[in-house]
């Protein structure tokens, strides 16, 4: 249909006369649910009529103003969690985007430096603060104004990557030299990492180990628990319904056999005899649901259905969340016991023996 904005926008302020907030794309998604429904009507393969906008416009506006309606909140809980998933799964994007605009620009602006030659002293003094403020950032989610942290990376890198290396580093091409820059802010982090968990450094990084997997366990378990409530309440809304169902059958079965019983007990001229005076009412009634309540029992069905199955999503990806830190928590701790193993009781450890494992968790901690 034409002019779909138009529709939303008329939809949108009609609701808010009335006093109802609908975000754009809840008024488009209920728009779009009536156009299908009455494809008929609203046909899609030709412009639309004033009159077939304004039906759909007074329609939409309709439903969204029901009160207490389990199959209006069904399209709200459809369109949250579309929305909800698709902008959470942007912004992590965005930030790994981020991330690696960060490097790249960090990375240029160390391979543009241009040197007169091997010694000059102001050209390498620029190159060494590029670099330093490339490890600076380089921690995901660290902080890096703080001077405790400053501190702290220029100690690890005048070990790792003294000024004397720059005038090795200047005659590597860019492809070398990028890829020893990322290898360097892996060794600077794995450093620091080491130097957190023996509690003597690791300023300004946080707990996204420890802390990540604590949230990921509760997080699974407060799903599960979700699950397993909503699972016995529908359980017990079809139990309910079908039993309402069996009822009304049984009910009319004896509405039947009792006026065939009772046609049965009249003369061949159709007259009450003496059998049709004595006969019994059935002894008990049966409650009979009406069937308003039987349809609202269905509604709300369906509307906790629809909830279980996107827990139930959840919690696939929740378990997979949990599995894959738990992973790599494991492998975290696995590192720090290597290279704890390496430089206890030692006076001195071959860098070419500790680097590798100190990069090694520092990729860890970026995954």
């Amino acid at each position: 249909m034409d002019d779909i904005r138009g529709i939303i926008n008329s939809i949108v302020k009609g609701c808010a006369q009335a006093g109802v907030v609908v975000p754009d794309v809840l008024a488009g998604f209920v728009a779009r649910t009536i156009v299908e429904s009455n494809s008929s009507y609203f046909a899609l393969d030709r412009k639309a009529t004033p009159e077939a906008t304004q039906e759909v416009i007074m329609q939409s506006i309709e439903k969204l103003l029901e009160k207490d309606s389990p199959a209006l909140e069904m399209i709200k809980m459809q369109v949250d969690y579309d929305s909800t998933y698709l902008s959470e799964e942007t912004d992590a994007q965005n930030k790994a985007k981020a991330r690696a605009k960060m490097i790249a620009g960090h990375k240029t602006g160390i391979l543009e430096i241009e040197m007169e030659d091997s010694s000059d002293y102001e050209a390498l003094t620029t190159l060494y603060r590029k670099i330093f403020r490339f490890l600076l950032e380089f921690a995901p989610n660290a902080k890096s104004a703080d001077r405790d942290v400053e501190r702290e990376i220029a100690a690890a890198l005048e070990s790792v990557f003294p000024r004397v290396g720059l005038k090795a580093f200047i005659q590597l091409n860019n492809e070398e030299k990028g890829s020893q820059l990322l290898e360097l802010g892996r060794i600077i982090l794995g450093i620091r990492l080491f130097n957190r968990d023996e509690g003597r450094g690791g300023a300004g990084i946080d707990n996204m180990d420890t802390d990540g997997n604590i949230l990921a366990n509760v997080l699974s378990q407060d799903i599960d628990r979700e699950v397993e409530f909503f699972t016995d309440a529908c359980a017990k809304y079809q139990k309910a319904i079908i039993k309402a169902h069996v009822q009304k059958r049984r009910k009319r079965f004896e509405k039947e056999r009792e006026e065939e019983q009772y046609r049965e007990s009249l003369d061949e001229y159709g007259n009450p005899t003496e059998r049709t005076r004595t006969r019994t009412k059935p002894k008990t009634e049966i409650d009979e649901v009406s069937d308003y309540l039987v349809e609202r029992w269905s509604q709300e069905l369906a509307n906790r259905r629809q909830y279980l199955g996107y827990l139930r999503t959840l919690q696939d990806e929740a378990r997979f969340l949990l599995e894959k830190i738990s992973l790599l928590c494991e492998k975290i701790r696995a590192e720090l016991v290597n290279v704890r193993s390496l430089v206890t009781n030692k006076a001195s450890v071959p860098k070419e023996v500790v680097y590798p494992r100190f990069d090694a968790l520092g990729l860890l901690w970026v995954q």
